[in-house]
């Protein structure tokens, strides 16, 4: 019930923030509408700056635990059509004196690709990442990108990615795509994959929503299929300023094992 109440306050939130946005007509467009928006930034010295809330639960191995975190990003297209970007992380402790929850995955902007490489202590493992578009062709986009999670955390791991874009007029975008996450731990290396799935569609000007899923394998050998399930909604307030949230699922297909919600603020500048 109380995941329920944290559901039911998330979307008042949203809505609220919605109509203050629709009943205010200041939101000039110096940056294109969300759908719009490249896989990387289009101008030379763009960036965003996004920072976020997230409340999380997780119930497995026996253990159930609930925290909050947070999720602070930063992305900088240093030369047109290539980004550099670092994520942090931390949690509060829950009971036990861990972060089991890692709340802080809730907090992060629509991107979820993290693979159980965050770690579990207080501060989640940073995280590098570069990404450079290599193919644009009419409405579709494509790219390649590198992570690195620093080891402040036990363990630490690499992310290989090509991420693409397909922009269905001015009005619905798809994010999808394939990843390779590749994990060392405990004297082990780990390789998975996954697809994610976002769907977006642009209602208004400055609003925005959809859903987000996909599909996740932690290991080659076909162990802990994962599917995600969100739903996410986005207001620009502000000609640079994006109010964002979403509620996810991180695997749908064990019900309400591991689930949370999100809420932050971006910046925006191209």
């Amino acid at each position: 019930m109380a995941y329920a109440n944290a559901m039911l306050r998330f979307f008042s939130c949203a809505v609220v923030a919605s109509s203050l946005l629709l009943a205010s007509e200041q939101a000039a467009h110096a940056t294109p509408r969300w759908v719009d928006r490249g896989i990387t930034m289009r101008s030379t010295l763009g960036g965003t700056l996004d920072a976020g809330f997230g409340f999380g639960h997780r119930d497995q191995y026996g253990i159930s635990r609930d925290g909050v975190g947070g999720s602070f990003e930063a992305v900088l297209g240093i030369q047109r059509f290539l980004d550099v970007g670092v994520r942090l992380g931390v949690r509060s402790q829950d009971q036990g004196n861990s972060s089991f929850a890692q709340a802080d995955f809730y907090g992060r902007d629509r991107d979820r690709e993290t693979y159980r490489l965050l770690g579990y202590r207080t501060f989640a493992n940073p995280e590098l990442r570069l990404r450079g578009k290599v193919l644009e062709k009419g409405p579709f986009e494509l790219a390649l990108e590198g992570r690195v999670l620093l080891p402040v955390n036990n363990g630490t791991g690499l992310v290989f990615g090509v991420p693409m874009a397909l922009h269905l007029g001015h009005t619905v975008r798809l994010d999808t795509g394939l990843y390779l996450p590749i994990g060392f731990a405990d004297n082990e290396t780990n390789v998975g994959f996954s697809v994610p799935l976002r769907l977006w569609f642009q209602a208004t000007d400055n609003l925005w929503l959809g859903p987000m899923s996909g599909l996740r394998v932690s290991s080659v050998r076909g162990e802990a299929v994962d599917v995600p399930l969100g739903l996410a909604l986005g207001v620009s307030v502000h000609r640079y300023i994006d109010i964002k949230g979403d509620f996810f699922f991180n695997r749908v297909n064990e019900g309400a094992q591991q689930l949370g919600f999100g809420i932050g603020i971006g910046l925006y500048f191209e």
